[in-house]
């Protein structure tokens, strides 16, 4: 079984699904609305491609940009949009040491929103946001004498606050799983402020 090939045709049922979504159950013109921020994130990814015990921590910041296509009640919304982060992370592992590399990360994502940030000009003190998606995950480490490459892509799944500060702040947790022994799983943490709240 080509692993390739099969992520790349996760990724494409994700995409597909989403279309679907954004085309045939939109009925309200007014929730379709381009909404966007950015921000500072913490990748956390453990895996056994190396060794048992090979963990990480990648410092990243990231832009969100969500287009609400659904209403559903008085202050929710469904959401499609892509939050890309890229960062430089230190890591060590017993093996190898301490390593720097280069980290790319890219879920796309189909999101329900409630509350503050679910559209523009939200009334509601704060809010929360469930979603799932695809992502595109790249790491490249140097450390020593290695040089390793590794890029996966699989599920991803995402949920957070939001509340008012000078303008409108977002916490958000998303978690992807380790599908495979030559996998790594990953937890991400970020802080978002949104553009024009």
């Amino acid at each position: 079984m080509n692993l390739r090939n099969s992520n790349c045709k996760y990724l494409a049922k994700i995409c597909l699904i989403a279309l679907f979504a954004g085309l045939f159950l939109n009925s309200d013109v007014k929730s379709q609305e381009f909404l966007h921020g950015y921000g500072a994130d913490y990748h956390f990814y453990a895996d056994e491609h190396l060794t048992e015990d090979f963990y990480g921590a990648v410092p990243a910041v990231h832009y969100n940009a969500r287009f609400a296509f659904k209403e559903v009640g008085d202050a929710g919304t469904f959401t499609i949009g892509a939050n890309p982060a890229l960062g430089f992370n230190f890591s060590y592992n017993t093996a190898y040491g301490s390593n720097t590399g280069l980290m790319f990360h890219f879920p796309i994502l189909l999101e329900y929103n409630w509350g503050l940030g679910a559209y523009q000009d939200a009334y509601e003190a704060g809010g929360y946001f469930v979603g799932i998606g695809g992502e595109y995950n790249f790491n490249n480490y140097f450390g020593g004498s290695t040089e390793n490459l590794r890029h996966q892509i699989g599920p991803t799944f995402t949920a957070g606050f939001r509340f008012r500060t000078f303008t409108v702040g977002t916490i958000r947790v998303m978690y992807s799983p380790k599908l495979g022994n030559d996998r790594y799983q990953a937890l991400r943490l970020s802080y978002e402020i949104l553009i024009g709240e």
